[in-house]
Protein backbone atom coordinates (compact mmCIF):
# COMPACT_ATOMS: atom_id res chain seq x y z
CA UNK A 1 0.00 0.00 0.00
CA UNK A 2 1.19 3.48 -0.64
CA UNK A 3 2.37 5.50 2.29
CA UNK A 4 3.82 2.57 4.18
CA UNK A 5 6.86 3.15 6.30
CA UNK A 6 9.00 0.14 7.10
CA UNK A 7 11.97 0.58 9.36
CA UNK A 8 13.24 -2.94 8.80
CA UNK A 9 12.37 -6.24 7.21
CA UNK A 10 13.77 -9.61 8.30
CA UNK A 11 12.67 -12.54 6.18
CA UNK A 12 13.74 -14.97 8.88
CA UNK A 13 16.19 -17.08 6.88
CA UNK A 14 16.82 -19.31 9.91
CA UNK A 15 13.09 -19.90 10.48
CA UNK A 16 9.71 -19.43 8.87
CA UNK A 17 9.17 -16.18 10.74
CA UNK A 18 8.87 -12.92 8.80
CA UNK A 19 9.44 -9.68 10.69
CA UNK A 20 8.62 -6.16 9.57
CA UNK A 21 8.77 -3.01 11.66
CA UNK A 22 6.44 -0.13 10.90
CA UNK A 23 6.11 3.39 12.20
CA UNK A 24 2.45 3.55 13.14
CA UNK A 25 0.70 6.73 12.02
CA UNK A 26 -2.86 7.95 11.69
CA UNK A 27 -3.13 6.23 8.28
CA UNK A 28 -0.66 3.38 8.80
CA UNK A 29 -2.41 1.77 11.73
CA UNK A 30 -1.50 -1.59 13.27
CA UNK A 31 -4.38 -3.24 11.38
CA UNK A 32 -3.09 -1.87 8.05
CA UNK A 33 0.43 -3.02 8.97
CA UNK A 34 -0.85 -6.57 9.58
CA UNK A 35 -2.50 -6.74 6.16
CA UNK A 36 0.65 -5.37 4.48
CA UNK A 37 2.95 -7.81 6.28
CA UNK A 38 0.76 -10.82 5.48
CA UNK A 39 0.53 -9.67 1.86
CA UNK A 40 4.33 -9.53 1.74
CA UNK A 41 4.50 -13.13 2.95
CA UNK A 42 1.73 -14.48 0.72
CA UNK A 43 2.66 -12.43 -2.34
CA UNK A 44 -0.86 -11.12 -2.71
CA UNK A 45 -2.31 -7.64 -3.15
CA UNK A 46 -3.36 -6.22 0.25
CA UNK A 47 -6.63 -5.05 -1.31
CA UNK A 48 -7.57 -8.66 -2.11
CA UNK A 49 -6.99 -9.87 1.47
CA UNK A 50 -9.96 -11.03 3.54
CA UNK A 51 -11.25 -8.39 5.94
CA UNK A 52 -9.14 -8.36 9.09
CA UNK A 53 -12.22 -7.56 11.19
CA UNK A 54 -13.41 -11.13 10.58
CA UNK A 55 -10.73 -12.40 12.99
CA UNK A 56 -9.93 -9.45 15.27
CA UNK A 57 -11.54 -6.15 16.27
CA UNK A 58 -9.37 -3.80 14.18
CA UNK A 59 -10.41 -0.69 16.13
CA UNK A 60 -9.48 -2.34 19.42
CA UNK A 61 -6.18 -3.56 17.95
CA UNK A 62 -5.33 -0.08 16.71
CA UNK A 63 -6.27 1.56 20.01
CA UNK A 64 -4.41 -0.93 22.17
CA UNK A 65 -1.19 -0.69 20.18
CA UNK A 66 -1.10 3.07 19.56
CA UNK A 67 -2.19 4.49 22.90
CA UNK A 68 0.51 6.25 24.87
CA UNK A 69 2.61 3.69 26.63
CA UNK A 70 5.92 4.25 28.32
CA UNK A 71 7.10 0.78 27.28
CA UNK A 72 5.47 -0.17 23.94
CA UNK A 73 7.51 -3.39 23.65
CA UNK A 74 5.39 -4.87 26.44
CA UNK A 75 2.11 -4.61 24.50
CA UNK A 76 1.67 -7.64 22.21
CA UNK A 77 -1.37 -9.07 20.47
CA UNK A 78 -1.29 -12.50 18.80
CA UNK A 79 -3.99 -13.99 16.56
CA UNK A 80 -4.39 -16.08 13.40
CA UNK A 81 -5.08 -14.53 10.00
CA UNK A 82 -4.91 -16.14 6.54
CA UNK A 83 -3.29 -19.31 7.87
CA UNK A 84 -0.58 -17.41 9.74
CA UNK A 85 0.10 -16.60 13.36
CA UNK A 86 0.42 -12.84 13.66
CA UNK A 87 2.02 -11.03 16.59
CA UNK A 88 1.84 -7.23 16.62
CA UNK A 89 3.94 -5.30 19.13
CA UNK A 90 3.30 -1.76 20.34
CA UNK A 91 6.72 -0.66 19.03
CA UNK A 92 5.55 -1.29 15.44
CA UNK A 93 6.95 -4.77 14.91
CA UNK A 94 4.78 -7.32 13.12
CA UNK A 95 5.78 -11.00 13.18
CA UNK A 96 4.22 -13.42 10.67
CA UNK A 97 4.74 -17.17 10.65
CA UNK A 98 2.72 -20.16 9.50
CA UNK A 99 0.07 -21.13 12.02
CA UNK A 100 0.72 -24.40 13.82
CA UNK A 101 -0.38 -27.25 11.61
CA UNK A 102 -0.24 -25.03 8.52
CA UNK A 103 2.62 -25.53 6.09
CA UNK A 104 3.57 -23.12 3.33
Amino acid sequence: MEGSSADSIDTGTSSDRYTRTFEFTETLTPSVAVVEAVSDVTGTDPKSSPPLHEVVDADALNGLLTESNSNPETVRVTFEYQGHEITVVGNGTVYVRPAQGNTR
